[in-house]
């Protein structure tokens, strides 16, 4: 919930504990900031957006290589407006249908490649790569997407692949909706 819906549903608790009954200030205050309170949640419904890193700390980290092909779960959230992202899996799912844009980043700091997959429902959608022969490299990619309701939309680290983050969060995945299909 937004930060205004916030302050006025604290407004509202506040103004109905007055003691002794509502007078008819009050009353007119309390009709007002329930007005306030529904225009706020229409307004909010359906704005999503999240922003998220790898690490839930500051420590440095080598995630992989794994055997496996492994979702990526980015524990650290900046922002999940419409609650759409899990931190715990790692996975957003699409509450409406509708174009998203998604962004993610992969760095890795070793004579390897970095590089991470973009999922929808399991099936790849594109690629992040970037190879160095020293140092750090990273790799990124973006795409805009339509998403039916209860789609899934993640980032997997390929089998036999590892990435580096630390206190400067170089490892982000991102998305927002873009407008609404009916």
């Amino acid at each position: 919930m937004d930060h205004t819906c916030v302050f006025l549903l604290v407004a509202l608790a506040s103004l109905l504990s007055v003691q002794g009954g509502p007078t008819l200030d009050v009353q007119t205050e309390l009709q007002t900031l329930r007005s306030m309170i529904e225009n706020c949640q229409t307004e909010n419904k359906g704005k999503l957006a999240f922003s998220a890193t790898l690490l839930n700390s500051a420590d440095s980290q080598t995630l992989g290589p794994y055997n496996v092909e492994t979702t990526l779960v980015y524990k650290h959230v900046f922002t999940n407006v419409g609650n759409a992202y899990n931190s715990i899996t790692g996975i957003f799912t699409a509450p409406v249908k509708g174009a998203y844009h998604f962004v993610f980043f992969a760095l890795n700091n070793r004579p390897t490649s970095a590089e991470a997959y973009l999922k929808k429902n399991g099936e790849a959608v594109l690629m992040a790569h970037e190879t160095q022969s020293y140092g750090a490299g990273t790799a990124g990619n973006a795409v805009t997407l339509i998403l039916e309701v209860g789609d899934t939309v993640y980032v997997t680290l390929p089998a036999n692949t590892q990435l580096y983050d630390n206190h400067h969060r170089h490892n982000t995945f991102s998305g927002h909706l873009l407008f609404k299909l009916y």
